[in-house]
């Protein structure tokens, strides 16, 4: 009792913390008629039974990991300049994370099919990691990072990446999702091995079903509640609180 007590007050904490306005908007593609694919950027579609909204974290390269270093290194040394004495661990600088993520916007819907909301967003080339159901500018609910487990994929530049569906805690139209080992509901990633083949304005792309791999465990930088994906059959397990990537067993850290 007294541990689901303090669970229930996290939860309740997290519910009126906002999120780090920072991040912004990824661009989506709305509107209607044929889509134009820019070779330059990166597409990613994804699909939900209610509006929402959710964060993908891209991961930074290499040398965008030094410059970010070398830039909060110096800013850190300005800030003494102007307040002698101030300590690293007080100083105030956007995190990486800020840095790199993106939000899909509530209301930014390509289109509606078989039931379910098609969103499409254009972001950089890369690798990313779906980080979690969080409102740039909310919370609209409670704010969910998947910290403890979750997916990466890569998304190409000229493609269209399609993760599949969402499944969403409180989505009507089919069974309860499991529990975590919090006893409570999970999201859901139902991800496709390839792509349907594609109708309404998606149809003609170049759309190919994302390749994912289990991500290991992020920080809880926005400082919201934490939970991780439901597992998927032949991409992410778990180990009570290890992620696990069945494709070659190994355990992420």
């Amino acid at each position: 009792m007294r541990c689901m007590v303090k669970l229930i007050a996290f939860i309740l904490c997290a519910a009126i913390t906002t999120t780090a306005s920072a991040v912004d908007y990824a661009e989506h593609v709305t509107g209607a008629g044929a889509i134009q694919i820019d070779p330059s950027k990166a597409y990613i579609a994804f699909r939900l039974l209610q509006k929402s909204e959710f964060r993908f974290l891209r991961v930074p390269t290499d040398q965008e990991r030094a410059d970010y270093g070398k830039e909060r290194a110096a800013a850190y040394i300005q800030a003494r300049v102007r307040k002698p004495g101030l300590k690293e661990s007080d100083f105030e600088f956007p995190t990486i994370e800020d840095r790199f993520a993106v939000n899909s916007e509530f209301g930014k819907v390509l289109e509606k099919q078989n039931g379910l909301l098609v969103y499409l967003i254009v972001v950089k080339p890369g690798k990313y990691v779906l980080y979690g159901h969080m409102w740039r500018d909310g919370p609209g609910d409670v704010d969910t990072c998947f910290c403890m487990g979750t997916v990466m994929f890569d998304a190409p530049a000229g493609q269209v990446t399609d993760l599949g569906r969402i499944r969403m805690t409180d989505d009507w139209d089919m069974p309860p999702p499991a529990l975590n080992p919090a006893g409570i509901p999970s999201f859901a990633l139902l991800a496709v091995s390839a792509p349907a083949r594609e109708t309404g304005r998606l149809q003609g792309l170049p759309v190919r079903a994302a390749e994912l791999r289990a991500a290991g465990k992020m920080p809880n930088t926005f400082g919201v509640a934490i939970d991780r994906l439901a597992p998927i059959p032949g991409t992410l397990e778990y180990d009570k609180d290890r992620v696990i990537d069945p494709k070659d067993r190994s355990v992420k850290p």
